[in-house]
C-alpha cells in the first residue's frame, strides 16, 4: 500500500469513527438559474426543454436534488485528503412533486448504517426534501464510500 493511500485511509478512518448511525442534519438550499442551466449544460440535459411546470416556470433537474444531505456528514470537505463522497454504490429516490427554480428547499438527513466492506468506509443517508409548501418532494437513501482509498484485498481491513 503506497504511503499517499496509508494516510488517506488513516484519516478516512478517523473522520469515519467520528460518524454516528442515528446523527442527522438539516439544511435549506436554494438552485438559481444560473446553477440548474450549467448542471444541465455539464450533463447534455436540455433545459429548460420539458421542465417546466403548468404555469411556464421552471423546475429544477431532479437528478440536481440528490447528494446534498450527504455532504453535510463531512463528505463535501476537502480536508481530510480523499475523505469526500468516492461514489454512489446504490442509491434508491422517489420524486413526489417538482421543485422550482428559485424556491428554497428544505433538506433532511440522516445516518442510518456505516460499515467498512471490500476495504471502503460506507455510509448510508437517508433524506427528505421539502419544498416551501411543506410538501415532502423527494425522498432518497443513498450508500456512498467515504474515499476513494481503499485498503488492498491482502490487507485484515480489505477483505
Amino acid at each position: 500500500m503506497s504511503d499517499a493511500n496509508s494516510k488517506a485511509l488513516t484519516l478516512i478512518e478517523a473522520h469515519f469513527n467520528t460518524l454516528e448511525i442515528g446523527s442527522s442534519l438539516e439544511l435549506d438550499s436554494i438552485f438559481s438559474t444560473d446553477d440548474v442551466r450549467e448542471y444541465a449544460r455539464e450533463n447534455n440535459i436540455n433545459w429548460p426543454g420539458h421542465y417546466l411546470d403548468q404555469n411556464g416556470q421552471s423546475l429544477v433537474v431532479p437528478g440536481m436534488i440528490f447528494f446534498r444531505p450527504a455532504v453535510g456528514f463531512g463528505l463535501g470537505e476537502p480536508n481530510p485528503p480523499l475523505a469526500r463522497a468516492g461514489f454512489f454504490t446504490r442509491t434508491s429516490r422517489a420524486f413526489r412533486q417538482p421543485i422550482r427554480v428559485n424556491e428554497a428547499v428544505h433538506f433532511r438527513g440522516q445516518i442510518t448504517d456505516k460499515y467498512l466492506r471490500r476495504g471502503y468506509y460506507y455510509i448510508v443517508v437517508d433524506w427528505t426534501a421539502t419544498g416551501v409548501d411543506g410538501v415532502v418532494a423527494a425522498t432518497g437513501r443513498e450508500w456512498h464510500t467515504l474515499g476513494w482509498a481503499r485498503y488492498p484485498k491482502n490487507h485484515p481491513k480489505g477483505g
